[in-house]
């Protein structure tokens, strides 16, 4: 069995796979270690990887883990200017996709803290892509930047106006409407340059655009699992 940690700013997620298939998954707030130490400690693994987006946690054995990094060996081939600044989750999530659909054009869509869009070709080559405010960042952004602009609830919207009757409502508009017709319009642009372009939605405000966006597109809340499994079981071989 393996395992398969991914570490971001507030929680940690820990998932158990048999070769390519999810057995397990748990997620800690990062707080939680003593948590955290006592599922590792019970599950038997033989292969694990990590990947963090800060400094490496001191319940890592780094002699049961491979550290992931841009150094890495992996199962996909970066296109990218700067690798040393590119963000592991991004290298997963692009060989999650290319592990979910092999020799297709992906777009993945990835809905956090911050928007990433990357592509990654037909060839296993990731391309690069786009990062931009996330949701959550855009609301507080109004709020932190304005003198009268109240801080909107972090909370999960499946329906909103155009049209705002209200200071909060048309802030509301502005943030969903807004990231929304951002991403339909990369995704038009994306189709432009790739034939046949997979689309691949991920990450904790997707079930938004899995609701509003016309493009049809493949939803996958573990693909970033996904991809550092593959990655560590090409490193295993």
């Amino acid at each position: 069995m393996n395992c398969v940690i991914d570490q971001g700013n507030t929680r940690t997620k820990i998932y158990f796979f048999q070769k390519e298939e999810l057995i397990k998954a748990f997620t800690f707030l990062n707080s939680e270690v003593k948590a955290i130490e006592s599922t590792l400690n019970k599950e038997v693994f033989v292969h694990g990887i990590y990947s963090s987006s800060s400094k490496i946690a001191a319940f890592i054995n780094k002699e049961k883990f491979l550290i992931l990094s841009n150094e890495t060996p992996l199962p996909i081939r970066l296109d990218y200017k700067t690798p040393e600044s590119l963000g592991t989750d991004r290298i997963a999530l692009a060989a999650g996709a290319y592990a979910s659909f092999p020799g297709k054009n992906c777009l993945i869509i990835s809905a956090g803290t911050c928007i990433t869009i990357d592509i990654i070709d037909e060839h296993a080559v990731f391309q690069g892509g786009i990062i931009s405010p996330g949701i959550d960042m855009r609301r507080i952004a109004m709020h932190k930047q304005t003198a009268n602009l109240p801080l909107l609830s972090q909370k999960k919207v499946t329906e909103i106006s155009l049209i705002g009757k209200s200071t909060k409502e048309s802030m509301e508009s502005g943030v969903i409407n807004g990231v929304i017709g951002e991403i339909s319009s990369t995704i038009d642009q994306f189709q432009s340059i790739y034939n046949d372009l997979t689309i691949i939605i991920t990450g904790g405000d997707a079930y938004l655009f899995e609701l509003h966006l016309k493009n049809k597109i493949f939803a996958q809340a573990n693909l970033q699992a996904i991809g550092l499994n593959r990655i560590l079981l090409y490193n295993a071989d």
